[in-house]
Formats: structure tokens, C-alpha cells, sequence
């Protein structure tokens, strides 16, 4: 089942699409929910799926099933689509199903390039502290590698934090995944914060990323059932 709901159909030009979704310390999450909150985005449009998990979501004495929310915004003379979820698919067939299904969405609107905001967990001596990047082409890692990225090297992204750019990959889009060094947890905001001010930085956002800690505090809960943590190396959410 995919039931699409439109919010609003006046037309923007050429968009990033910049996303990120539940995962080790919510680091994707965090990042996009600062960034819908901090650039003031529109939600647009709003994805049902049976791939998401069968429990509903209570607020205010109603309730709702878990859903994928994009959210328009403009910032530096540059259209963005910002994307997140109160989940992420249970299988793998159905993350595969919702990533393209967001990808489908999108195209329409011109998206070309694809930003995606995840974990890289640390080895438990490791201290520094900053953000990995992997890329679908050289020229869109290098625009984040002059700011400070370190390539990562080896291992396997999991879930639709590293689908959603895989899949943009094979469509001939360009797509980047920045993931926070993190040593896990529920949350990390300092692993959110270096992503932020790198993508602020590269795309002139502006962003008070300083607001991040008392933003989060004003949040709802943000523990959502999650799926376990993964364990061994070499793996990232």
C-alpha cells in the first residue's frame, strides 16, 4: 500500500533534495527536523507506506500511521526539499520499495542531486570527532572534502540514509551521504552539528546551529522504535 498525499502543488525549480531518517544516535533525524525547523520548510507532501512500521503515532488525541514528509524550503537563492520519517522501512524490500518511491516523487521537480545525513560509528577509543562522506561521482565529494569530509573508505552504509543516494546513483543523479562520527546512543547532537555546519557551509545556509541543543529540547519524544542497533565494524546508519 502507498497512499500519496499533495499538500501543495505550486511548482519549484531544480531542487537538492536533502533528507535524513531514524538511525544510530538519530543523527539523520535530528539534522533534517533542525533543518525543517531552522529554514522555516512548507511540508508538501506526505508518503503512507505498509513498508513503515504497523504502529500509529498519538498527538493531541489523534492519531496517525508513520509516514515519509517532505518539506520545501529556499535558502541562498537555492530550492531545497527537505525529507525525514518517523521510521524507517522494516525489510529490505522495503526500503528499496520507499527510496525509489521518494525518488519518483521528486524527479518531477527537477531533482538531480541527492543529500543524505547519517552515523559513522567510532571505534569505542576513537576520539575525534567530524564527518565521513561518500559520494557518487568525485566532483560531489570534493566540494565537501575542501571543507573538511573524510572520504570513507571501506564498509557498507545501511538503510535508506545510504539506499536513498545509491538509487540516485544508478538514475545518473549525483548523491552524497554525510555521515557524523558518533559513538551511538539515542541522540548525538554534536555528531548533527558537525553535518550541519558543513552543509551550511557549503551551500551559504546561514544556520544558527548553536540553536540545535534548545530546538531538540522543544521536541516530542524522538525515541520512536527503532530497529537494533548493528554491531561489528564497518557499518553505518
Amino acid at each position: 500500500m502507498l497512499q500519496v498525499n499533495r499538500l501543495e502543488s505550486r511548482p519549484f525549480r531544480s531542487p537538492l533534495l536533502i533528507a535524513g531518517f531514524p538511525g544510530i544516535a538519530n543523527v539523520g533525524r535530528v539534522s533534517a527536523e533542525f533543518l525543517i525547523q531552522e529554514l522555516r520548510a512548507r511540508l508538501f507532501l506526505e508518503l503512507y507506506s505498509s513498508h513503515l512500521p504497523e504502529w500509529v503515532i498519538r498527538e493531541g488525541g489523534e492519531i496517525s500511521p508513520f509516514r515519509i514528509k517532505l518539506y520545501r524550503a529556499r535558502v541562498g537563492g537555492r530550492n531545497l526539499i527537505l525529507a525525514t520519517s518517523d521510521a524507517q522501512a522494516l525489510s529490505p524490500f522495503g526500503q528499496y520499495q520507499l527510496s525509489h518511491q521518494i525518488l519518483e516523487a521528486v524527479k518531477g521537480y527537477g531533482v538531480r542531486t541527492v543529500i543524505t545525513m547519517a552515523a559513522y560509528v567510532l571505534p569505542p577509543h576513537e576520539r575525534k570527532r567530524g564527518v565521513f562522506a561518500a559520494a557518487t561521482n568525485p566532483s560531489a565529494f570534493r566540494r565537501f572534502w575542501e571543507k573538511g569530509a573524510v572520504a570513507l573508505d571501506g564498509g557498507m552504509i545501511v538503510g535508506m540514509n545510504g539506499l536513498l543516494v545509491g538509487l540516485a546513483g544508478l538514475r545518473g543523479w549525483e548523491g552524497i551521504c554525510l555521515m557524523g562520527a558518533t559513538h551511538g546512543g539515542v541522540l548525538d547532537l554534536e555528531a548533527s552539528s558537525h553535518i550541519l555546519r558543513l552543509l551550511s557551509e557549503v551551500y551559504g545556509m546561514g544556520l544558527r546551529v548553536e540553536n540545535l541543543e534548545r530546538y531538540v529540547s522543544s521536541l516530542p519524544d524522538l525515541r520512536a522504535p527503532q530497529e537494533p542497533e548493528p554491531s561489528g565494524e564497518n557499518l553505518y546508519i
